[in-house]
């Protein structure tokens, strides 16, 4: 079965909104929710909270990538296998990187093993890889919404 098209993007504000609502445990939304609405719609860069984020990520929509998978390209392929997006949005730690739309190869080969915390956003929020600053703890998530 092939991936579901990429929709159209939407404001950075709203995709980490989709973001938090997607893939945040219940109890820290609204301190996130608050965060992000202020930091993109301020036009402010460098999503500071990034770096330990994994005890927020709501492992029921994420699954840890295992050791032996954790390079570009099999990062690559298994985000392939979930979207036919190219491109992503990134939520990121340093300024120079967050808020930004770029190449999924590219994104991935900038932040892998990079030791910042970020989110490559697909799908408008839907798809998510999330990078740790804390070696070995990279996140796949996908969330669609329900069809009836």
């Amino acid at each position: 079965m092939k991936p579901p098209k990429a929709p159209a993007r939407l404001p950075a504000a709203e995709i980490a909104a989709r973001v938090i609502h997607n893939f945040v445990v219940k109890h820290r939304q609204p301190r996130y929710l608050g965060l992000v609405a202020r930091h993109y719609s301020g036009g402010s860069h460098g999503f500071g909270e990034l770096d330990h984020f994994i005890r927020n990520l709501d492992l029921r929509y994420c699954h840890q990538i295992p050791s032996g998978l954790q390079h570009t390209d099999s990062i690559f392929q298994q985000l392939q296998a979930l979207t036919s997006a190219n491109d992503c949005f990134i939520m990121h730690a340093r300024a120079e990187l967050d808020g930004q739309w770029m190449n999924l190869r590219q994104a991935l080969e900038l932040v892998v093993g990079s030791g910042d915390g970020a989110f490559l956003v697909l799908d408008n929020g839907e798809i998510m890889y999330h990078e740790s600053e804390t070696p070995k703890e990279r996140y796949i998530g996908g969330r669609r919404p329900r069809t009836t």
